[in-house]
Parts: C-alpha cells; structure tokens; sequence
C-alpha cells in the first residue's frame, strides 16, 4: 500500500467535522451495507484495510465477530482505543499487509474492502485477491467500493485536494478503476454477483436537505448506472479449495 501516512483518526474525523458533503460521502458506506449487504448474527466478519474502524463500530452489534486489518499502526490502535470506551468486546485487530495475512484460511462469512485496491499496484492486487479468497469461506461473499474514474472523481478529487479534505490522493492511488477494468481485475478470483455506483448527487444534496439526500442515495444504489463516483461490487468465492480445512 502507499507509504504516504495517514493519520489514525483520518476516516472518523470524516464522521464528526462539520463539512455535511464529506459526512454523508462516508456515512454513505454504512448505507451501502445497509441497502446490499446480508449480514447475519453468526457471521465472521473481516474489514480488509479497516483505517479508523467506522465499519467495524458499526458491524459489531450485528456480527458474531469482526476483524480489523491495517498496516497503519496509529489506526489500529485508534480503533482499540475507541472500541473499549465503546466496551465493544466481540473484536480482533491485526497490524498487517492484506498481501500476506497472518489468518488461517476459509476463517471469513464475509468481506468489507472499501476504497482499498486503488492503494496497490497491478502486482500486488492480485496477491491481495488471492490472499482474500484464500481466507474467505466457499460462498463466503465479498462487499467492495472502489473510486469511478470513468466519472466526475478526477475533478472531485482535484477539488478536494485544493480543500485538503484528501490526504495526497495521487501519491496514494495506485490504479484509475472503472466499471470495465474493476469488472476484469476481479473475475478471475469470484464471481461478480452485482456491481453499480453511488454518489452521483447525493453528498452534495446533503447541503441542502439530509432527507433528499438520503432518498437520492437509495435511487442511485438500485440503479444500474456506472457513473457515481464510487463504484460497487458484490463478489462471491465459488467452491473449495485443495488443501483447505
């Protein structure tokens, strides 16, 4: 991943500053699982690239046990430091590259990999996703989100430098994903069971109305439209690998 730091806290100060279109861009990954992703009380859950552990707060209720990767040392012991004044006990933490995972394999019902393939470059996504499958359970499901450069991100993210809401995008961003490219990179590991886009219009509603922008973000998650800025895909781990327990 890149080796540009990036503050532990990064991600939840997304949650709490006072920018509403930055708030609702990463409230609206907890809309993604809410509207397409089916996670059970059993489940085990992995958050690859987990950063300050918004989705592993918001999981931990919902899960039998969520895990947390990152290599970013100051953001997993910001997560630890969170999820005991939260006295969330159903969690693990690993300080880790996703290229080599100190975790047995078929461990993992699900997946959460949001905004995490761009950090790598093409070597070392595919030993990422084959890591991932190796860890994943048969059937297991993996729910991923990915910036759209076949959209307006490129200037987005030229606008939000200029605000430094980003922390050095282009040094970071290995790989320009879109629909095509997204779609071929990960084939050849699972099977694609659903893929579109959100934030078209909805952070930027926010400004105006939290209620419109909600209703515009369930209307862009159901549509088949590539063009949000952040891309979506819903992948699946077919059978059984030799030499797994």
């Amino acid at each position: 991943m890149s080796e540009i730091h990036i503050a532990g806290d990064y991600q939840y100060k997304a949650l709490k500053e006072r920018c509403v279109v930055r708030k609702f861009w990463y409230e609206n990954k907890k809309r993604f699982l809410e509207e397409k992703a089916v996670i059970t009380s059993s489940d085990v859950v992995l958050d690859a690239g987990c950063g300050s552990g918004n989705e592993i707060v918001y999981l931990s209720p919902r899960v039998r046990k969520v895990v947390g990767v990152d290599l970013n040392k100051d953001a997993i012991y910001f997560v630890q430091k969170q999820t005991r004044m939260l006295s969330i006990s159903n969690i693990a933490l690993v300080i880790s590259d996703l290229v080599s995972l100190p975790i047995k394999s078929e461990c993992f019902d699900k997946i959460i990999l949001f905004e995490v393939l761009e950090h790598f470059d093409d070597k070392s996504i595919e030993g990422v996703l084959i890591e991932l499958r190796r860890i994943l359970k048969p059937q297991g499901t993996i729910f991923l989100t990915i910036p759209n450069h076949r959209s307006l991100w490129p200037v987005v993210e030229k606008i939000l430098g200029l605000f430094g809401w980003v922390a050095s995008l282009k040094e970071q961003h290995k790989i320009k994903f879109d629909y095509h490219t997204l779609k071929a990179i990960v084939s050849g590991k699972f099977r694609v069971i659903e893929m579109g886009s959100f934030n078209y219009f909805s952070p930027f509603l926010s400004i105006f109305s939290r209620k419109m922008a909600e209703w515009f973000f369930k209307r862009e998650i159901n549509s088949n439209n590539m063009c949000g800025l952040t891309l979506w895909c819903i992948l699946e781990r077919e059978g059984r690998e030799h030499g797994s327990f």
